[in-house]
Parts: C-alpha cells; structure tokens; sequence
C-alpha cells in the first residue's frame, strides 16, 4: 500500500513526538542535572567575569592611575638635584593614603639610593632601594606599570603586592615610585563574590601563591602543585570538574589583566540537588500532557505542511518549464522555515533569471564585438568581408566598395600621443557615418583604413558619396583647425558576379592609393603647419624668444664663416627647433619646478618627435636633423645620441650657445632671469663642457660689441 507525504508525515510528528517525550521522561534526572549545570556553569564563569571586570580591575586600574598622575609630577623628575622638592608630593601622599584605606604605603627609591616614604619611615642601615625586587622590576621593563609578584613587606611584615613604574626624565632614570596594597585588602573584595551558599573564590599569583582568599589564613598558601591549578594554567579563562577527595567540584576561572593571576571560583556539584527533584517532576507531568496535544497537533501540521510542499512541487515544475518569473507567496502565519525556504527558492529563481540575463547579455557582447571595432563602433573587417559575400549571393547589383585611409596618422601618433590619434579616428569615423546612407554598410577594416559597402549603388550614386564626405571634411577642418583631418578614397563597382570581392576590394583599394599619392604632401603639410601653431599657443618661454633667437644667431653664425644658404636654414631652426614639444604633456612642459627623473626622460623625447614632424614638412626638410642633434653636449653627455665634439653639427653648437644665453638672461614659470654678464659667466664656465670653446669666445665677442656686456 503506497503511503501519502500527508500520512507518513503524521506518523512521523507521533514518533518524534513519542520518543523525545518517552526519553526525557527516563532520563529527566540527568537532563535536568545536566541543565542545572550548564546554567551554573555559565553563571559561574560570568560571575567570575564580572567579578574581575568591575571590582578586581577597577581595583587595579584605580591603583594605576594613582601611580601614573604622582610619578609623572615635575618635582619628583628633580628630586635627584632638589632634594626639597619631595615635601609637596609627600604631603600629596599622605592625603591620598587617608582617603584610601586599600594602600598601605606609596614611596619612591631614587637613582642615587635615597628612600622617601609616606608614612614616614626610616630604613634599616645598609637598606639600598636599587637591589629590592619592585625597583629591579621596575626598570627591567622601563615604559610600564608593573605589578610585582607577593611578598612580606619589610615595614609590616605582611603580604604585599606593589605597583610600581620607572620615572624618567630626558632619557634618563630618576627612580622608581611605588604603591603597596596589602593582600588583605584584596581578600575583602574575594569575600564579596557571591557564588551560591556553599562557592567560594580565591586569587593566585602566576606560581599558584594565593593572593587572596576568604580566609585570610589561606594567603601565601602555595596551590601550584594541585591537579585543578595544572590543568586551568596557561588558559586565560575557562570551566572544569575537578573530583576532590571524593566531591565534585566545579571551577570557573579567568585572568587579571596585565598581572598574569587567576580568580578562580569552586562551586560543590552538590549544591544543586535541592533543585533537580522538582524539575523532574514537573518534566514528567509536562511530558504526558505534551504527548496528548502532539497527536492532535500532527494532524494539523501535517494538513498544512503537506500543501506547502504541493505549492513548492508547483513552483519548481513551472522554473524546470522555463518560467522564471515564478515566484512562491506565503502568508505572515506560515512557519518561519516555510518563509525561508520560500524566500531561498525565490532567490534561487531570482539569480538563475539574472545568470540568464548575464549570459544572453554577454553572448550579445561577445556577438557585438565579433562584428564592431572597439573603438569606432563601425563594423570590422570579418563583418566586411560577410557581408560583401553575403549581398553578392542575393544579387544587391550593383555594389559599391569604397575605401577611405586617414591621411598622417601614424605622424599624429608619433607626435602627439595615441590618444590624439585615436581622437582623430573616431572623428573620422563620425563624418563617414554623417556621409552614407544608412543602408550603407561601415566598416573599420585596418589601423587607419575604412570601408563602406553601398548596396544598388551605380558609379554616380558612390562619386556623390565621396564628394559629400570631402564637403563634410572640409567644414570640419574650417570649425577645427587645430586638428585637421584628411581622407583619401578610391572606389570599385560591382555589377555581377564576374569579379570576386577580393578583386572588388583590390580594385578600390588601389584607387585609393593612387590619390593618396597625389594628396599625401600636402596633407602632411597641413598636419605639420597645425603642429607650428601648437607650439606656438604652446610658447611657455617668454614672448619675443624666437625672433631674439634668430638674431642671435645669425651674428653667430656670420661670426663662424656660414654661407647665406646655411644662414637662412638657421633663422628656420631657431624657430622650429623646439617643435617636438607639441608632444610633451602640459604637466611637464608647464611644470614650475625641477623635473623629475622620469619627466626628464619624456621632456627629451622632443628632440626625436620635432625630427619625425620636420622629416614630414618639405619646408623643414633642410633642418630635420639639426633639429634631433640640438641638445647634443660637446663633451659627449648630451642626447639622444651622445654626439661629441666637431660630431656635433656647426648649427647645432651655435643653437646651443644663443640659446642658453636667451634662456639664462629672460623669465622662465620657475626662475628670474641674471644679468647678461652672469650668463657670459656662465657660458665660460660651461665651454669646452656643454658648449663648443671658439664659438663661445665668438659668442661673447659679439655681446662686447653690442655693449651687453663689460668688457673683461
């Protein structure tokens, strides 16, 4: 016979029910012992807590801060070489002692071996404070308080325990001061520890010495050799049984901070007895009743629990047929485990719905960036390619393949930073778009190449394509002149299946070629003539610089013997020679202050970036590599080559000295500008170093006779 979730449900609330009650009616004596106990054993342990917490280290910290505030009094710190300064702080000694009635004596012992006290009282001959133990302690651990192990004062005779600190000064010991509190005093706070009619508690030092007990004639008595004292120490609080001589006895125990004792509490097993027997009782009584309204309950219980599992059976059909927007609803009287297993198994749908999501959106992604470029957003290439396959099979004639090349992209990365080029391709990228139809098909297919495929395209309908796209090119560049674009095209028609794609593209590709050629010059004179205005807006040298430049070295190099030829390609170098700073970020080029090692290593890179751009401008052809040698040094340190004497180019040598002179006697962000004859100074210094010796002493002539200078 096939049993129902309901009846086997009900049987088994009968059978749970039945055998925990049959159990606890068994063995209620254990039970409830076992209750009593944990309850005792927690209350034990709390108590002991608490005990340390509010009375035994309210004890101890009242005691440190008392020696803290009166050894860190000034007069105590010059007692060494004021002796009389020691009347205030004794008087303040022996006011505190009056209001505490826990402090036997408070005392400093100095560097020297002097003994001041309160009470007053006077050492034995031959007492010397350094060799007792509170002052040993003290000073073997210098920035603490310390608490010294028990012992019998030599004053009283009694059991003691001293908190004690080294008092420093500049470095330097002045002494120990110390407060005692008798053993005895701490046993009234041991007394009071309530832990039942028959529990007591005790206090022992780290060895086993009992520091305080109930019992004032149990102090002293040495516990460390007792099987319980074995087992607790090295534990800083805990619970145990313990079998003394024949009487179970339960310890709690816990540590006094900073000191290493234990307060320990014994509580006999015995003490519970009185109360098990009515527990026992009443848990029979209990137990009966109890069985009587289980069978009733199961009935109801089952009813209920076995309809909430149809709604779950339900719900978890609907998620295995897809739907997971299923969700399970309970009401506020369901059990609290219904409630959270409906809300696990709503969390569960809820995740597995957004995985879904995850999923179906990365597989969006994934089919995204198969067919786009990452930086344009147009198609790329693989999609290029299937879709011209693809048009072709649906026979889309005529198709039209247009290729586009950015004109100078590889100057622009090569000048101004990838950024700027990437900038430049993704404008390029908008006036394409701007300039197909949106039926046309855009594609990225190469680093600085594009094309588009336009479907029932005739030659006439790509030409007006074309020609819109060089109309919106031309605007751009009017509206944005700092940095301009420029494309080349070439374009293919397809009529019919005689050519392959591969021939189509071919075909267009090498149309676009030939007006690269045709356009390239002056495209790259474009860029360059942009990047002269750059630096121009750049100028963070002072105005006037370059035309002063000029001058100067046109003296300078009439001066060396230069033909008018060389002359006039120097006017060009003293204009253009710092061109490769268009690529050097304003954080550098701008900076107030020294340069680092690594933005020095990026400021003379421009020497390089101003030999690329010259090498693109035929007007700066001529000067292209003066300008890379222009930092060269005549002893060999200078850069990027490290060129060395007469390796150095003439124009170069002279750039260098007229230069240096115009840098050193004008305002730059970070300095003043000195006096032409600190700068002739210093030009000297440097001949023969940074600067070729002869042109210097020609230098300097020609600074004589334009009376800049006094003559030497």
């Amino acid at each position: 016979m096939r049993v129902s979730i309901k009846q086997k449900m009900m049987i088994a609330f009968l059978v749970l029910s039945i055998i925990p009650i049959t159990i606890f009616g068994f063995f209620s004596y254990q039970i409830a012992e076992e209750i009593l106990l944990q309850k005792l054993k927690d209350e034990s342990l709390t108590t002991v807590e608490n005990a340390n917490k509010f009375f035994i280290k309210q004890f101890i910290n009242s005691l440190e801060n008392a020696v803290n505030v009166f050894s860190n009094e000034p007069a105590l710190k010059k007692v060494i070489f004021t002796p009389n300064s020691i009347e205030e702080p004794l008087n303040e000694w022996s006011a505190y002692l009056k209001l505490n009635t826990d402090i036997w004596y408070i005392y400093m012992g100095t560097e020297k071996g002097d003994m001041y006290m309160s009470p007053s009282w006077k050492p034995p001959t031959g007492y010397d404070p350094r060799i007792r133990p509170w002052y040993q302690e003290a000073i073997a651990q210098k920035d603490k308080i310390v608490w010294t192990k028990p012992y019998v004062d030599l004053v009283s005779n009694r059991q003691v325990v001293s908190v004690v600190k080294a008092i420093i000064s500049e470095d330097n010991l002045i002494g120990v001061f110390a407060i005692d509190t008798s053993l005895y005093q701490i046993s009234n706070i041991i007394r009071e520890i309530k832990l039942g009619a028959n529990g007591y508690a005790m206090l022992l030092d780290e060895q086993g010495y009992v520091i305080a007990h109930p019992n004032t004639e149990d102090i002293g008595t040495h516990m460390g050799n007792a099987a319980w004292f074995k087992r607790l120490k090295g534990h800083s609080k805990g619970t145990m049984y313990f079998d003394r001589l024949g009487h179970d006895l339960f310890i709690s125990y816990t540590t006094v901070p900073r000191t290493g004792w234990k307060l320990v509490a014994f509580i006999p097993r015995t003490a519970l007895q009185s109360d098990i027997s009515p527990i026992k009782e009443r848990a029979l009584n209990v137990g009966i009743t109890s069985l009587l309204i289980a069978i009733l309950i199961s009935i109801f219980i089952s009813n209920g629990l076995a309809s909430k599992i149809n709604r779950l059976i339900h719900a978890m059909t609907e998620v295995e047929n897809n739907n997971l927007k299923i969700r399970i609803s309970y009401n506020p009287t369901d059990e609290i485990e219904f409630h959270k297993l409906s809300d696990k198994f709503n969390n569960m749908v809820y995740t597995l719905g957004q995985l879904s999501e995850e999923r179906n959106q990365k597989e969006r992604n994934l089919k995204y960036l198969s067919r786009h470029d990452s930086l344009t957003g147009l198609f790329n290439r693989a999609y290029f390619e299937n879709k011209m396959h693809r048009l072709i099979e649906e026979l889309r004639f005529p198709i039209g393949i247009v290729v586009c090349d950015i004109d100078g992209l590889k100057l622009i990365n090569d000048t101004m930073g990838h950024s700027a080029g990437d900038k430049m391709l993704i404008t390029a990228s908008i006036v394409i778009k701007r300039s197909f139809r949106e039926k046309d098909t855009m594609c990225r297919i190469g680093g600085d190449e594009f094309a588009i495929i336009m479907p029932n395209t005739d030659e006439q309908g790509v030409e007006l394509a074309i020609q819109r796209l060089k109309t919106i090119v031309k605007n751009h560049n009017l509206k944005n002149p700092k940095l301009p674009i420029s494309i080349s095209t070439g374009f293919s028609i397809g009529y019919n299946r005689s050519k392959k794609v591969s021939a189509l593209f071919k075909e267009a590709d090498n149309n676009m070629y030939r007006e690269k050629l045709h356009q390239r010059l002056s495209a790259r004179s474009a860029i360059v003539q942009t990047l002269m205005k750059a630096l121009e807006a750049r100028d963070f040298i002072t105005e006037g610089h370059a035309d002063r430049l000029q001058d100067l070295v046109i003296d300078l190099g009439l001066e060396a013997g230069l033909n008018e030829h060389r002359i006039s390609d120097m006017r060009l170098l003293a204009q253009f020679h710092d061109i490769g700073k268009v690529g050097i970020p304003d954080r550098i080029l701008f900076k107030p202050g020294p340069l680092d090692e690594s933005e020095v290593i990026e400021m003379q890179r421009h020497c390089e970036i101003g030999f690329r751009i010259a090498q693109s401008s035929p007007d700066l052809v001529p000067i292209a590599d003066w300008v890379l040698k222009h930092h060269e040094s005549w002893n060999g340190d200078g850069y990027p080559l490290g060129l060395k004497g007469k390796q150095i180019p003439i124009e170069c040598r002279i750039l260098a000295i007229a230069d240096s002179y115009d840098a050193m006697t004008n305002d730059r962000p970070y300095r003043k500008g000195i006096s032409p004859d600190q700068a002739t100074f210093e030009l000297k210094r440097c001949a023969g170093i940074q600067f070729d010796p002869e042109l210097v002493k020609k230098f300097i002539k020609i600074l004589e006779a334009r009376d800049l200078i006094n003559i030497l």
